[in-house]
């Protein structure tokens, strides 16, 4: 569990640097609100169906061209970053907040959730290289030592994966 009075939970190494940076927050006078952090499978599919059927609603499609617009903002079960506890969806006022990173918490965390070793997984402007539209709310926890890395050279998880396979070929790929 992480501090915010709330059921969200994170795995022990991504909810212990959660409040190492929730605590330098608010040191700095500032909060967050966490809005989502694990999801086990059922509540993905749940989401999931809920968002194909907000587009087909929306929109004059097939069932499968609904799904692939859907894919867009929610993943498809057993592909969420959120199955593995290392990702957190945050706000300043409690929804999703497209415009996240211009309040003073999106530009707190944009200098500093690095230091803690959490990135914003889906930032504006990559979604031709990470699949998803671009997610001012949500961070993934990685570790300090790739969040530095990935800081200091403005790139996104896929492009910092796909430099690590080209360094070293022959490594086992795990999970971040």
């Amino acid at each position: 569990m992480i501090p915010s009075g709330n059921d969200i939970r994170l795995s022990l190494s991504a909810a212990a640097a959660y409040k190492l940076m929730h605590d330098a927050m608010a040191n700095d006078g500032y909060a967050v609100i966490p809005l989502s952090g694990y999801r086990s499978y059922n509540e993905q599919m749940a989401m999931y169906g809920e968002q194909v059927e907000l587009v087909r609603a929306e929109e004059e499609v097939t069932l499968e061209e609904a799904k692939f617009i859907a894919e867009k903002t929610v993943a498809e079960a057993g592909s969420s970053e959120h199955q593995y506890g290392n990702s957190i969806d945050i706000s300043s006022n409690g929804e999703r907040q497209t415009d996240f990173l211009s309040t003073e918490q999106g530009r707190w965390m944009t200098a500093n959730a690095w230091k803690y070793g959490f990135i914003l997984r889906y930032p504006a402007g990559k979604s031709d290289i990470t699949g998803r539209e671009g997610e001012p709310w949500h961070y993934r926890y990685v570790g300090t030592v790739h969040s530095e890395y990935m800081n200091k050279y403005k790139l996104c998880l896929e492009e910092y994966v796909a430099l690590c396979k080209a360094e070293c070929p022959d490594a086992v790929e795990e999970e971040l």
